[in-house]
Formats: structure tokens, sequence, C-alpha cells
């Protein structure tokens, strides 16, 4: 049986630039940052046609998305070290300010979702359910582009597979020629499905506040949960095997609780309209 055309996709290794920085040392520059910061750029502006459409002021939406951002990238960098390499913060605790050299979707979901409690409750008042749709509209072309870049340096390797399996990505360096799946190319699949569905399918301008936010967080976590079942338990590269919590990745955990939240307010947003 010939393989199909999305089988055994290279190994693509785009060029980087290592630097040296005071107190944090050696730091390789790849694309990954440029396009994080373009996801940025791009989610943000997005944000800002949510705003403008549903009403909402836009220097509120202003200072909502910026603290946002910064809780979310912080904790993102936290829960990474903190759950899955706290030996990192053993060894050199400087890493804890040194936001690039690790992140975790997941956990930038999750500060974001703090910061968006926190700052409505202090600056209403801003609509709770409205703001969440609106982040979540412009999350998800942000972070399209993100892993597009976690895909191109292939920061998120997955378990062995053929290599004639459908989406395996090789021959992956240290694996002696070997397949792997690559879980940064596979939630970018996940993520722009999602994101054609809202802006192609999903009628985001007349939607209940909160539903936006429910089916999107149940598709993506559900999708995500499942994705971690294939993160690598083996050592990759000198590394270590992915930490596990009564048989879950951090991120499943997390997860589970991202689906019920959001069937909550799926459940919300149909109990509203019918009234």
């Amino acid at each position: 049986m010939s393989a199909s055309w999305l089988s055994a996709l290279p190994y693509l290794d785009p060029p980087s630039v290592s630097l040296v920085l005071p107190l944090i040392g050696e730091h390789r520059l790849t694309v990954f940052g440029p396009l994080v910061a373009l996801g940025v750029i791009v989610g943000w502006r997005r944000c800002l046609r949510y705003a403008e459409v549903h009403g909402i002021e836009t220097d509120a939406a202003r200072h909502l998305m910026e603290r946002v951002l910064l809780v979310g990238f912080v904790v993102s960098h936290w829960f990474s070290l903190a759950l899955y390499y706290p030996s990192r913060i053993v060894e050199d605790p400087w890493v804890l300010l040194w936001i690039p050299s690790g992140l975790s979707s997941v956990g930038g979901l999750l500060g974001g979702w703090l910061a968006l409690l926190f700052v409505a409750r202090r600056k209403g008042p801003l609509p709770l359910l409205r703001c969440a749709d609106m982040l979540v509209f412009g999350m998800l072309a942000g972070l399209c582009i993100g892993r597009l870049g976690c895909a191109l340096v292939h920061d998120h390797p997955g378990r062995l597979a053929e290599a004639d399996a459908w989406l395996a990505v090789g021959p992956w360096p240290g694996t002696a020629g070997a397949f792997r799946y690559d879980l940064g190319l596979l939630e970018l699949g996940l993520l722009a499905t999602l994101l054609l569905v809202v802006h192609l399918r999903f009628d985001w301008r007349r939607a209940p506040a909160g539903r936006l936010t429910g089916i999107v967080a149940v598709g993506y976590a559900a999708v995500r949960f499942g994705l971690d079942f294939w993160r690598t338990v083996e050592v990759v590269g000198g590394g270590t095997p992915d930490p596990r919590y009564l048989g879950l990745t951090a991120a499943q955990h997390v997860t589970l609780a991202f689906v019920l939240v959001g069937l909550l307010l799926i459940h919300r947003s149909r109990r509203s309209r019918s009234q």
C-alpha cells in the first residue's frame, strides 16, 4: 500500500542564532520568538475587532488585554517549569525570569482566564463572558501563529511512529532514523480547524455571550486531552520523560477543567437564548 501524501513529512530544521545573555547564559534564537510576537499582534487586532462589533469600550479592552497577556505569559512560563521541568528551577532559579525559555499553551490559557476574572471584577462593569469571547476570538488567530513556531522548531515531540504513518515526521534527530508525531504540528491543525469554524461557520456577531468561549473550550480541551497521551514518555535528546500526575500530564488535568467550564457556558448560553 502506498503512503498517503501526508505521510512521512520531512523534519525541517530552520536556521537559528545562539546568543549569550547576562544571567541567562547561552540562548538559541529561532523562528519561534518572532512568530509568537506576530501571533500577539494579530490576536490583539482580532480582539479589537470583536470589541468594536460588540460595543466593548476600546480603552477597557486594551487594558484587559494588556493584563491578560502579561499574566498569561508569566503563568505559561511558570506552569511549564514547575510542572514539567522543576529540575531547571533547582539548577538555576534565574530561569523563572526568562520567559522565552519555556512556555505552556495550557498554562497560558489558565493564566489568561485568571487575569480576566481579576480585571473584570476590579474594572467593572466589564461584561465578563463577552470579554471572554473577545479574548478567545483573538486568541485563536494568535495561537495558530504561535503553534506554527512550535511545529517548525519541534519542541513538542510525540511518541514514535511508523515512517508511513499519517502525519509522522522524521527522521527525528537522536532516534537513529525513526519517525515521531510532532504534537506542535497536530495542535496547529486543531487550532486552525477551530479558527475556520469560528470565522466561517459560527455566528460570532449575534451569538449569546459565553457561547464562543464554551464551544472553543470544549473543542480545544477535549482534543488536547487526547493528544497528551501521545506525549513522549521516553528520554529525548538527553532530557527527561514528561512527568505524570495520577497518570495524567499537568495539561490534561487543566483541560478536564476547561471541558467542564465550556459545557457549563454552552448550557448557560442556550438557556439565555430561550428566555
